[in-house]
C-alpha cells in the first residue's frame, strides 16, 4: 500500500514536469527571412491549455526575448478576458511559413512540449517571402528548460 502511494505521488509529480510551462520565451531566428508567429499562453493556475494568444508577430532575423507574457507586443488575449500578466506562462509558438495576413498558401507548425499535437523539432520547413517564393528552408527546435523556452529557427 505504502509503495503504491509513493509510486502514485511520483507519477503525479512527473506528469507536472512533463508538461512544462515557461515564463520567459526566446526566439532565435538565424534564417535570412522574417518569420511570422503567434504565441500561446495560459494563466499560471490553468495548466497547459494555451487559451490566450498574441497577435501575429513578425520576427526579423536575430533574437527576441519576452521576459514574461505581459511583454508580448499587443498582449496575450482571450476573448472577453484581460491580457496575461507577468506571472503567467507561455505554452506554444505557432510558426507560419508565410505571413498569415498575406496571399501565400500557408504552412504552419506548432512548437511546444506542452500542447497535444505539437512538436519539439522539425526539419525542412519552408519560409516564404511576400512574393510567395521560398526565402529559406529551415529546421526549427523547441528547447525547454527551467522557466525559459527557446525556439531556434536555423
Amino acid at each position: 500500500m505504502k509503495k503504491s502511494l509513493i509510486t502514485t505521488a511520483l507519477l503525479c509529480l512527473l506528469s507536472v514536469f512533463a508538461h512544462a510551462q515557461y515564463n520567459t520565451l526566446t526566439i532565435n531566428n538565424s534564417s535570412p527571412c522574417t518569420v511570422y508567429v503567434i504565441i500561446h499562453g495560459t494563466l499560471s493556475s490553468s495548466g497547459c491549455n494555451g487559451d490566450y494568444r498574441s497577435n501575429i508577430i513578425a520576427v526579423a532575423p536575430g533574437t527576441v526575448t519576452y521576459n514574461d507574457p505581459s511583454m508580448v507586443p499587443g498582449g496575450m488575449n482571450k476573448m472577453g478576458s484581460p491580457s496575461l500578466g507577468s506571472s503567467d506562462n507561455f505554452t506554444m509558438v505557432r510558426v507560419y511559413g508565410a505571413n498569415p495576413a498575406g496571399t501565400c498558401p500557408l504552412s504552419v507548425i506548432n512548437m511546444s512540449d506542452c500542447i497535444s499535437g505539437s512538436v519539439t523539432s522539425t526539419t525542412g520547413f519552408a519560409i516564404e517571402d511576400a512574393g510567395c517564393t521560398t526565402c529559406a528552408t529551415v529546421n526549427i527546435d523547441f528547447v525547454g528548460g527551467g522557466p525559459v523556452a527557446t525556439i531556434d529557427i536555423m
